[in-house]
């Protein structure tokens, strides 16, 4: 069986980190070794002319060739391409090795293996699944690479780090964009992550979705920035959630990305699903990642520790999940003319326990009033002391379970009201309020009607 691995660099840093770190730590015995055992390797490394030559002038490129086929690729006369010319490339190393009917990963050239992870990643993709997504740490270039750099040195070239051991690097030089992850942190930034200390022992990762390290091109389709897309699901993917598997660390200078910090907020469940329903990150599996605990741990695990961490992030995703979900209602009542209801419901999603009281893993459905039918919002909806109403009005507009309507049927809504179906003539009713039409956001139906069901 035929697999490739390709690497995409084109900058003098990343041809440093990649000489210095990278590639003695693919060299490992748990990672290229082993996986050429496994399979028929080629490695796709995609530069400029200048990175050609510092490549292969690079004392372990021998190294690298004896474990598998080097194909140097060179398809630009720019020495300092765009950083966007990267994304270019690796889709069109999807495409090549998919017209071999090869499997798939990426190597990207400024990160540091955990010995035995393409090891462990060869074996799961042999077992059948159709794609890995494994996770990382963000760390502090100018810090982290001096010291594996010395490491290296001592090894003869080949770096050989012990997926805890790589975890401790980690912590020792986390970067700030990390940092800016933490549950409670001080700051934040835009984020599909949230971390929580498990003192003493590492960090419990949550996420809504994971770039692909694997994937068998023949069947999974790459979203834009790699995430998996159509043609798998959640059974499918192996998503990696004890570092001792699979790790690596992802280099980045310091003063990365300064203007995306968040002074003085703490990134939080709506900022996630937030930044989950972004085009570029709304993928099919944004259902999936978010229910794995994920241990990075650097020794061994005291259970008990871990299991109270990740029953405070259980309560965090649970949140995150459903407000994703009511945020895409949002979306889609903006767009249909219900701009008074959508108010209502961020209101709620804000200042009220809404997250809370919303079904997670259940179809609803939701009966919105168009603007026309819906004149004024009720002052008791939306005054201070009104949290308990507004959360009750949203909630007789909403059934749980409910996939088709009939009529003579009886419905009975997340806030306690009955609301029974009617046909006649005029159209189709629940209660005295017209359903117009239905929207479809996926897995859940919302219908529009003339007239709110409830006052307040």
């Amino acid at each position: 069986m035929r697999f490739d691995l390709t690497t995409c660099v084109w900058g003098p840093w990343h041809l440093d980190i990649m000489g210095q770190i990278m590639l003695p730590t693919l060299l490992a015995p748990g990672n290229l070794p082993a996986l050429a055992k496994q399979y028929d390797v080629r490695y796709r490394i995609s530069t400029t002319h200048t990175g050609k030559a510092r490549i292969q002038a690079l004392p372990v490129f021998q190294k690298l060739a004896a474990g598998a086929t080097i194909d140097m690729v060179v398809d630009t006369d720019e020495e300092r391409p765009d950083p966007i010319h990267h994304v270019n490339w690796y889709h069109k190393a999807v495409q090549d090795a998919r017209e071999r009917g090869a499997l798939c990963a990426f190597v990207p050239p400024d990160v540091a293996w955990a010995n035995g992870t393409f090891e462990h990643m060869g074996s799961v993709m042999a077992a059948g699944k159709l794609g890995t997504a494994m996770p990382y740490l963000r760390v502090i270039s100018e810090t982290c690479s001096s010291e594996m750099a010395v490491m290296a040195k001592s090894m003869n070239g080949t770096l050989s780090i012990p997926p805890g051991e790589l975890v401790r690097l980690g912590l020792r030089h986390l970067h700030p964009l990390t940092a800016a992850a933490m549950a409670h942190g001080r700051h934040g930034r835009p984020s599909l992550e949230m971390l929580w200390r498990v003192p003493g022992e590492g960090l419990l990762l949550r996420h809504m979705v994971r770039e692909l390290f694997s994937f068998d091109p023949q069947h999974v389709t790459l979203t834009h920035l790699w995430y998996a897309g159509t043609g798998c699901t959640g059974n499918d993917i192996h998503i990696v959630r004890d570092s001792d598997e699979m790790m690596m660390l992802s280099f980045a200078p310091l003063l990365k990305d300064i203007p995306i910090y968040i002074p003085d907020h703490s990134v939080d469940a709506m900022d996630i699903a937030r930044s989950s329903l972004h085009p570029w990150n709304d993928s099919p599996l944004n259902g999936e990642f978010p229910r794995h605990h994920i241990r990075l741990h650097h020794g061994p695990v005291t259970e008990s520790r871990w299991r109270r961490v990740e029953r405070c992030s259980d309560i965090e995703f649970k949140k995150t999940m459903v407000m994703r979900d009511v945020m895409r209602v949002w979306s889609a009542l903006k767009d249909e003319g219900c701009s008074r209801t959508a108010r209502l419901i961020s209101l709620a999603l804000q200042c009220a326990p809404l997250a809370r009281r919303w079904p997670l893993d259940t179809l609803v459905s939701a009966f919105v009033p168009l603007d026309i039918g819906f004149p004024e919002i009720p002052s008791a909806l939306i005054r201070d002391t009104g949290a308990a109403t507004l959360m009750t009005w949203i909630l007789n507009h909403v059934a749980a379970g409910t996939a088709q309507l009939t009529a003579g049927q009886s419905l009975t809504m997340l806030g306690g009201k009955v609301h029974r179906i009617v046909e006649d003539s005029g159209g189709t009713f629940i209660n005295s309020s017209r359903i117009v039409r239905c929207v479809d956001v996926s897995p859940h139906r919302v219908y529009l009607v003339d007239k709110p069901l409830v006052l307040s």
